[in-house]
């Protein structure tokens, strides 16, 4: 799911509640969370259609990794245009 346009409308309405330890994470802090990722994995590399893989205990990092590979991926970067 990408968060941004729910971030605008709900800002501080919960995205997500683990259920295990009873986290809530505001859509506001998703999108701050994926987009910090995104822009950590498209400065490694990862562009469109580029495969990543997580290996992780389901957490509230897990939904962001997702999240964020999403949004990375999605991004057309010049060098790919030419």
């Amino acid at each position: 799911m990408y968060p941004g346009p729910h971030a605008r409308e709900r800002a501080g309405q919960a995205a997500f509640v683990m259920a295990s330890t009873g986290q809530s994470v505001s859509y506001a802090e998703y999108e701050a969370r994926t987009n910090r990722l995104a822009h950590l994995l498209r400065s490694r590399g990862l562009g469109r259609l580029d495969h990543y893989a997580i290996f992780m205990e389901n957490n509230d990092r897990y939904l962001e990794a997702c999240g964020a590979g999403e949004r990375a991926a999605c991004i057309t970067r010049a060098s790919t245009l030419t």
